[in-house]
């Protein structure tokens, strides 16, 4: 499946690693959170990186001694109304400061781009049938609900409520 990184098409090069599948010697590697806790003494100091993926359940707190060596968190929405891996990505961003890639998978609309993008997501996994759609909805969007949760790269988010403001006094003047 490809990845969306802004606009951009990528490629996956992370090898995902089934539960009863053995770990590879090389390459970028993504395993669940059950296999990198049993075989953590073999993969501390892996080259190549080491990529998460977290289920909704699983806490993002299980991550706390590894999160300066992942270079990957990817977490899964097993519904586009499961909303707890928005939540996730915004404290391994602000309280853990996790600087590395964090990759939505699963089932995601392209409605949710903006919202996953002001969460700290940098990719996102889409069907090859719907990369039209995830792309057009890539539109950086200047107005925000949630001030606290704008994006800091580019132009700073107006909150859609000072913006009304602003306009019904314009209009009443």
């Amino acid at each position: 499946m490809p990845l969306l990184r802004g606009d951009q098409v990528v490629a996956d090069e992370r090898v995902r690693v089934p539960v009863d599948a053995p770990v590879p010697a090389a390459g970028p590697l993504l395993l669940d959170l059950a296999r990198l806790t049993a075989e953590a003494e073999h993969l501390w100091h892996r080259p190549d990186g080491v990529g998460v993926e977290l289920l909704p359940a699983q806490p993002v707190e299980a991550l706390e001694d590894w999160l300066d060596r992942l270079d990957l968190v990817a977490l899964r929405f097993p519904a586009f109304t499961d909303g707890r891996p928005f939540s996730s990505a915004r404290i391994l961003r602000a309280r853990y400061r996790f600087g590395g890639e964090i990759r939505a998978v699963g089932r995601l609309i392209p409605d949710q781009a903006q919202f996953l993008r002001q969460c700290g997501f940098t990719t996102i996994e889409v069907d090859d049938a719907d990369l039209p759609r995830w792309r057009a909805a890539q539109v950086r969007m200047s107005l925000t609900y949630q001030l606290g949760y704008a994006e800091s790269a580019g132009p700073p988010a107006l909150s859609v409520f000072r913006a009304r403001h602003a306009r019904s006094g314009r209009a009443a003047a």
